[in-house]
């Protein structure tokens, strides 16, 4: 077990998991810069950017079917 050997093993991995958590930043910054679209308190609810349900509408139709 060689002293010079470790220490490059272990810059390697260092280097390895720097950017790992570099990457990781970078993603956790996209995601709170979206998060922030469904989160905002002074968005108006006619703007919310949420899918409405899909189907059949509700209402008269309904029951002429049945």
């Amino acid at each position: 077990m060689d002293i010079p050997i470790c220490v490059e093993e272990l810059e390697k991995t260092v280097a390895k998991q720097s950017k790992i958590i570099a990457a990781q930043a970078k993603e956790i910054a996209y995601l709170k810069k979206e998060l922030t679209k469904y989160e905002n308190p002074h968005t108006p609810s006619s703007a919310k950017r949420f899918k409405k349900k899909r189907g059949a509408p509700k209402g008269p139709s309904q029951m002429m079917n049945t």
